[in-house]
């Protein structure tokens, strides 16, 4: 990466590494390795991105009904609260969530990705409870007051163009695309 001249490095932590059995007690071996990796990566002058979930739960919480559950809203929350509190003073960057829309689309409505669910039902209630868990994390998160950190999440942005210049493709267009 340094003979690259890279300036900044994204990274995921993966929650099952954490916390092995979902919520409760905290694997710190984990978590040490993450900020063997963040040190690492500091000692080269590049900037370490973490992505706090990307897409990889506790087998407790799939068996509990993973993200159409509401309950891992909450548990994402603590578990996102934990990786931030014990990195937050030297990641200037966080990403909370990897394209929630893509998971929950394509892992609970299609079932094209893990899970493999397909419906509309499991499609919005996991798209909705993954923002609903980052929302809570970031109230956490804000309390934990680290103002130097930087906290978003990525999300997939596409072009949307009608299928023709009818009025309904037009119309379907804008629908899909929120505009």
């Amino acid at each position: 990466m340094v003979e690259m001249g890279l300036k900044v490095y994204r990274l995921s932590v993966a929650w099952p590494r954490i916390q092995p059995d979902g919520p409760g007690a905290i694997k710190q071996a984990g978590l040490d390795h993450y900020n063997r990796v963040v040190d690492a990566l500091l000692e080269r002058n590049i900037a370490p991105l973490v992505t706090i979930y990307y897409w990889d739960l506790p087998q407790a919480l799939e068996d509990e009904g993973d993200w159409t559950n509401r309950d891992t809203a909450e548990l994402y929350a603590e578990y996102a609260n934990i990786v931030y509190d014990a990195l937050s003073d030297r990641v200037p960057f966080f990403l909370c969530l990897n394209e929630p829309s893509s998971q929950g689309w394509l892992g609970y409505g299609l079932g094209a990705i893990a899970p493999g669910c397909t419906g509309v039902a499991p499609a919005l209630q996991a798209s909705h409870h993954q923002l609903l868990g980052q929302g809570l994390a970031l109230q956490g998160m804000r309390e934990l007051n680290h103002p130097e950190a930087r906290i978003g999440t990525t999300i997939d942005l596409s072009q949307v163009l009608p299928a023709s210049d009818s009025c309904e493709d037009l119309r379907a267009a804008r629908l899909y695309d929120g505009t």
